[in-house]
């Protein structure tokens, strides 16, 4: 069964960039020759007694030989800190360059570094005496000691390619100098984009058009105005005149009427 790990697309491209812009750095520097391992030098040897590795080494691996043979040349080395470890690894990480009378080392023709210095075991004018693990030896500047214009030399930089140190062929010194490679300006990560979500295009939603509401009125009805009918007042007709004798009269007779009723009764009553 096997796991495949995919990268993602941004992490690949931002790396690629990287990778691609530090090669670029490391090329327009002058430092992309070829490692120390595949090179060698054709160099006069200096075989006296200033020589901190007698007559130089012109492979690494014959520099390593005779470093780890020589007890006083590591304790100069140390200074310098140039280590047993370094020394071990020297084949992956020095290049070929020139060291210079004017104090430039370069690498490809191109300068890394300027105001060199360097060891030897002679003492001389101008010289600054060096005590160091039991060893005394003495710096000097490439001005003050260099008889030609330029040596051969294993120089070791740094991944930014900047310059480290160096030891010269011809007489195993090592060297100190001032870098002068600025430090590569990191690339701008690229930002991935966010994926955006398809545009998903929303149908209005469908409005059913109602009739517009018209409120009936109701109709209008004109009120007949009811014509009350006419009342007319009897005049009340005039009574007779009556005066006293008149109800008397009346009086009179009604009593007449009453007896006679009444006497009407009574026989009738007793004939029952």
């Amino acid at each position: 069964m096997s796991i495949s790990v995919s990268r993602p697309t941004h992490v690949a491209k931002t790396f690629a960039v990287g990778l691609a812009v530090s090669l670029m750095l490391f090329v327009a520097a002058g430092v992309g020759s070829v490692y120390a391992a595949n090179v060698t030098f054709n160099s006069t040897r200096n075989c006296n007694a200033n020589s901190i590795i007698n007559c130089g080494a012109m492979s690494v691996g014959e520099l390593q030989q005779k470093y780890n043979a020589d007890n006083k040349a590591k304790a100069v080395y140390d200074w310098y800190g140039i280590t047993q470890a370094e020394m071990n690894d020297l084949q992956n990480v020095a290049v070929a360059g020139t060291a210079h009378k004017n104090g430039e080392v370069r690498v490809n023709g191109k300068v890394v570094a300027n105001n060199a210095i360097s060891a030897g075991y002679n003492n001389r004018a101008g010289r600054t005496q060096v005590n160091h693990n039991g060893v005394t030896f003495y710096n000097s500047t490439s001005q003050s000691v260099f008889v030609s214009d330029s040596i051969d030399a294993y120089v070791v930089l740094n991944g930014n390619g900047q310059f480290r140190y160096a030891i010269l062929a011809s007489c195993g010194n090592p060297m100190k100098a001032t870098n002068v490679v600025p430090t590569p300006t990191p690339p701008t990560p690229v930002q991935p984009k966010p994926e955006q979500p398809p545009v998903v295009k929303e149908k209005p939603p469908v409005v059913e058009e109602k009739p517009p509401v018209v409120e009936e009125k109701p109709p209008v009805v004109k009120e007949t105005p009811v014509v009350q009918p006419s009342v007319t007042t009897p005049t009340p007709e005039a009574l007779p005149a009556a005066g006293p004798a008149s109800v008397a009269g009346l009086f009179g007779g009604a009593s007449v009427l009453a007896g006679a009723g009444h006497a009407l009764y009574m026989r009738r009553k007793n004939r029952a």
